[in-house]
């Protein structure tokens, strides 16, 4: 079972090595993954598919009875999308990483775009975490 991650950092290094056959890369070699609300990399992409992670604090909370404990829902929003190449590599990688994330991040909500050849496919998974606050006095 995977482990959940609450930080940025965490989950990023996480899904690069979930999808290191997948990624493409940026000009400058490094895996075209990248969390949000950083700016936006710049140049092109090469050879792959590419990630953007972003996180939705607070979704909602409630208090639990138990020695003024608070749980947090919040979610990490993961879109994995092509680069527009229209080849049967591009849709593989694309159907191994759907594949890689269902399987590594079993609770989840996740939108697979519909495409035609004019449009890039995107996979949007939704990742939902439950953080405890402990309220003591």
């Amino acid at each position: 079972m995977p482990r959940f991650s609450h930080t940025a950092p965490e989950l990023r290094a996480a899904i690069a090595d979930l999808l290191s056959e997948e990624l493409g890369q940026f000009a400058n070699g490094q895996p075209s993954i990248w969390v949000e609300p950083s700016s936006t990399p710049k140049g092109t992409i090469n050879g792959g598919l590419e990630v953007s992670i972003s996180r939705f604090e607070n979704i909602s909370s409630s208090q639990l009875l138990f020695n003024s404990q608070q749980f947090e829902r919040y979610e990490w929003l993961v879109v994995v999308k092509t680069i527009g190449d229209r080849t049967q590599q591009e849709y593989s990688k694309f159907t191994s990483a759907i594949n890689k994330m269902r399987l590594y991040f079993p609770r989840r909500r996740e939108t697979i775009s519909p495409y035609d050849e004019f449009q890039i496919m995107q996979a949007s998974f939704r990742l939902s975490e439950v953080r405890i606050n402990n309220n003591y006095v």
